[in-house]
């Protein structure tokens, strides 16, 4: 009985498509590095936060299960889109560039290496 009603339930539940995570959350702010592409904007500090379709794809599916919606995330999503984020520009802090005398550049990273300790006397 309570399975026919929450099938029941989740068949009259309105049907949320990727196209709908699209259309809603296309960058069209021009001054983000995303323009054009998928960008979660937190409103509460008007961040943008980029995401793929597979994140998209997510997206759908906690709609379902995670009580999101087209306009919010879930929990989950939102702290994956934050980390991703953050993990990027922590990337980005350790590649510097440099032009040499004939235009070209040159890229390179710098890595933080843990010091084998047990190898110093």
């Amino acid at each position: 009985m309570l399975e026919e009603e929450a099938e029941e339930r989740l068949a009259n539940r309105p049907k949320t498509s990727l196209d709908q995570i699209y259309k809603h959350w296309r960058c069209d702010t021009k001054s983000c590095t995303n323009y054009g592409h998928l960008c979660w904007v937190d409103f509460a500090d008007n961040k943008h936060y980029p995401f793929d379709t597979g994140d998209a794809k997510h997206w759908v599916k906690a709609i379902w299960i995670d009580c999101a919606s087209v306009e919010h995330p879930s929990d989950n999503l939102r702290i994956s889109l934050v980390r991703k984020a953050n993990s990027k520009i922590k990337t980005n802090s350790n590649v510097s560039n440099a032009t040499s005398s004939h235009g070209n550049i040159y890229n390179h990273m710098y890595f933080n290496m843990p010091s084998p300790s047990g190898f110093y006397h």
